[in-house]
């Protein structure tokens, strides 16, 4: 009977337990919403914190900037640059000088 119970409790731990993300900082959030008595809805989804999502725009600024410059073969345009020191990479990188 304590071994049932046991893995009773694990069966139910693991279903608890959120998917995760590697190297985010985003939380799984849920809340639910009742409009009538017998009708309940949930709605799920990821949260990033601050940092996180100005990391994410850093990086996709780069990886705009890369594929503008093709790999660094040629120069970025004036928007790809822009775009990238606004989102907060460094000036200077991959050829951009503003």
């Amino acid at each position: 009977m304590k071994i049932l119970r046991t893995m009773l409790v694990a069966a139910m731990l693991a279903n608890c337990q959120q998917p995760l993300r590697s190297a985010d900082a985003a939380e799984y959030r849920c809340s639910s919403y009742c409009p009538t008595w017998n009708q309940c809805f949930s709605r799920c989804s990821w949260f990033y914190s601050e940092q996180e999502i100005y990391e994410q725009r850093q990086n996709r600024a780069l990886q705009n900037l890369d594929h503008d410059t093709r790999g660094g073969t040629r120069r970025p345009s004036n928007e790809a640059c822009t775009a990238a020191i606004e989102a907060g990479v460094e000036n200077g990188t991959l050829g951009c000088r503003q």
